[in-house]
C-alpha cells in the first residue's frame, strides 16, 4: 500500500486539477538574523532567506502574485493557485503583523490556499489560531525542522532544539493545520544514517507532509566559507 505520494498527486486527487504554489516574499526577517538569537543566521541561509528575493526589489505581495500568476496562466490556465510565504520566518514578530499578512493573502485574486514557511520557535497559540482561521481552503505550515540532532542544530547555528521542533509540530496539528516538515540531507557532520534517522523521527511526529532538501552552498554564506576552506564536503551525486 502506498503510504506517501507527491504533493502534486495529493492536490489532483483533492481538487481534480493541478494546484500551483506561488512563492511570495513578505518582507519577513528571522530571530536568528536580527540579533534576537544571533546576527549570523543559519550557516546555509543567504540574503534572500531561501526565497525569491522579490520583496527586496520593492515588489509588494500583489505585484509578486500578479507576476507569477500571469506567467503560469499564459502557459496553462487549467490550474488553481495558492500562496507560499517562503522567504525567512513568516510568523516571526507580533501576531498583529501575521493577521495583516493573512488578510492581504486572502484578498489575492484566485488564491485558494496558503503555505507559510517559518521556524519552530516562531509560533504560539495566538498565531496558530490566526492561521487556522484565515478562511482559505488549504492551509499548510511549512516548518523548518532540518535535523533531529541537537549537535547538528548547534553546528549550523540554527538556534532551536529538536524538542522545540516536536512541540511546534504537535501544537500546529492540534490547531488543525496541515504541517509539512522540512529536512536537509548532507548537513555538516551528518552521514546517511543520521539523515535516515531524521526521516524516521519526522514521520513519527504525524505530519501530513515531508519535504526533503539536499544542502545547497549559496554564495555569501558561512557554509560557502567553510566549503572554500575545505571544511565542508557536499553529498556526492550517488
Amino acid at each position: 500500500m502506498l503510504l506517501w505520494h507527491t504533493l502534486a498527486t495529493y492536490f489532483r486527487r483533492k481538487y481534480g486539477v493541478r494546484v500551483q504554489k506561488i512563492p511570495l516574499d513578505a518582507g519577513a526577517t528571522c530571530p536568528n538574523r536580527d540579533g534576537t538569537l544571533s546576527a549570523r543566521g543559519c550557516i546555509f541561509c543567504n540574503d534572500s532567506g531561501s526565497g525569491s528575493g522579490m520583496g527586496l526589489r520593492g515588489l509588494d505581495l500583489r505585484a509578486q502574485w500578479d507576476a507569477w500568476y500571469t506567467k503560469y496562466t499564459t502557459t496553462d490556465s487549467d490550474r488553481l493557485f495558492m500562496a507560499y510565504l517562503q522567504s525567512f520566518s513568516n510568523t516571526y514578530g507580533p501576531a498583529s503583523r501575521l493577521a495583516r499578512l493573512l488578510e492581504q493573502v486572502a484578498a489575492l485574486p484566485g488564491c485558494r490556499g496558503i503555505a507559510v514557511g517559518t521556524r519552530p520557535d516562531c509560533l504560539d497559540g495566538e498565531k496558530l489560531a490566526l492561521l487556522a482561521g484565515c478562511g482559505l481552503d488549504e492551509i499548510w505550515l511549512e516548518l523548518g525542522l532540518q535535523t533531529c540532532r541537537d549537535d547538528t542544530l548547534r553546528r549550523i547555528n540554527r538556534g532551536h532544539t529538536a524538542r522545540q521542533a516536536e512541540d511546534a509540530v504537535r501544537a500546529a496539528l492540534d490547531a488543525g493545520l496541515l504541517v509539512c516538515g522540512h529536512l536537509m540531507a548532507g548537513l555538516p557532520g551528518e552521514d546517511e544514517n543520521d539523515f535516515l534517522d531524521g526521516v524516521d523521527w519526522a514521520v513519527s511526529l504525524g505530519m501530513q507532509g515531508l519535504k526533503l532538501h539536499n544542502v545547497y552552498v549559496p554564495q555569501g554564506t558561512e557554509l560557502a566559507r567553510q566549503w572554500r576552506a575545505g571544511g565542508y564536503r557536499p553529498l556526492a551525486r550517488d
